[in-house]
């Protein structure tokens, strides 16, 4: 009998780490896998796809981002714009031409605005699937 109610203990444990895996979980561990970097990759590829645009900037402040950069460049077919994107803090794309686009971060001491935030526009924040946001997108305006 125990043997028995260690097999129905150990299945009814086994279900509900289940149920949690594949529902709740996924919006809790958000945060530590990064945020929604992919969502902020494919916004600005559809906007470099609709638009030539003269620059992309990407926060040095978000981890490995030259690197997940080049993936989803390579993964959403846009190869192309593989190796366009620059580097910098957002203190120093001043001199940045019109229409160019930053991707910066919103979290852990990011900062949420590049440099002379009278001349970038908001162009869309990245949210979670539980709503907070990682990551935002600039454009030069003037």
């Amino acid at each position: 009998r125990l043997a028995l109610a260690l097999c129905v203990i150990g299945a009814l444990q086994f279900a509900a780490f289940l149920a949690d895996y594949f529902g709740h979980y996924r919006l809790r561990s958000g945060a530590w896998r990064g945020g929604n970097l992919r969502g902020a990759f494919e916004r600005v590829i559809a906007a470099a796809r609709e638009h030539e645009r003269p620059a992309l900037y990407l926060d040095e402040n978000i981890e490995n981002v030259v690197v997940s950069w080049r993936f989803y460049a390579v993964a959403l077919n846009a190869g192309e714009l593989a190796d366009r994107a620059q580097v910098a803090a957002p203190a120093e794309v001043t001199d940045a031409p019109v229409g160019a686009l930053f991707i910066t971060g919103t979290q852990k001491g990011f900062t949420v605005t590049p440099a002379n935030g009278d001349e970038w526009q908001l162009r869309e924040r990245i949210y979670e699937l539980d709503g907070p946001t990682f990551f935002s997108v600039f454009e030069k305006s003037r």
